[in-house]
């Protein structure tokens, strides 16, 4: 998730945005869908997550966003079954 910093509200992490939700913010539990208006989703601002469930917009990629989530101490792993 990404941040709209005019608004406070957050959003699908965008990296062509240009209106804060181009920053990494969090991690969204579930799908959550907020088109027909503001919706109360759950999200994590800290964890380990495995980077193949982490979404994200179509031209994006995991290795982009990795410093920023970081910041939040969010951590994106690969995760190999024995």
């Amino acid at each position: 998730l990404g941040k709209i910093t005019a608004s406070g509200k957050v959003t699908q992490l965008d990296s062509n945005a240009a209106d804060g939700s181009q920053n990494q913010y969090g991690i969204l539990l579930e799908d959550c869908d907020a088109s027909a208006g503001d919706k109360v989703c759950t999200m994590y601002q800290s964890g380990q997550f495995n980077s193949d469930k982490v979404l994200l917009v179509s031209g994006d990629t995991h290795a982009q966003f990795l410093d920023g989530f970081r910041d939040y101490n969010i951590y994106l792993v690969d995760v190999v079954a024995n």
